[in-house]
């Protein structure tokens, strides 16, 4: 089996990074998601904007009033919510019990 060339460019960044892009699009701004995200609007302003300097792509429009997602942001935050729900469902994969219990429920009509 051949090894793929890996010599492209890599993604270099955290899961924080990408659920912070995921949650100022969800949310519509900067603000909300820095409430959802349990962070300060400049903290995930700065990781909004590292994220943009690591890819060399601008991902979101700013103007004072609103956030717009760019067509690079669409594509990218498209992988992002795939790799998170990879990520989560990876830890569930290790840590959720081992033995599923199920669970019937009835009722009579």
């Amino acid at each position: 089996m051949r090894n793929k060339d890996r010599s492209g460019p890599k993604l270099e960044t955290d899961l924080i990074s990408l659920r912070s892009l995921v949650a100022v699009i969800e949310e519509g701004g900067f603000s909300a998601a820095a409430r959802r995200m349990h962070r300060t609007q400049s903290a995930i302003s700065l990781q909004i904007a590292k994220l943009e300097e690591r890819l060399n792509t601008k991902l979101l429009e700013r103007t004072s009033r609103s956030v717009n997602v760019t067509p690079a942001g669409e594509t990218f935050v498209s992988y992002a919510r795939r790799i998170l729900e990879l990520a989560d469902e990876a830890i569930m994969a290790v840590t959720s019990p081992a033995e599923l219990t199920l669970l019937r429920v009835g009722f009579a009509a």
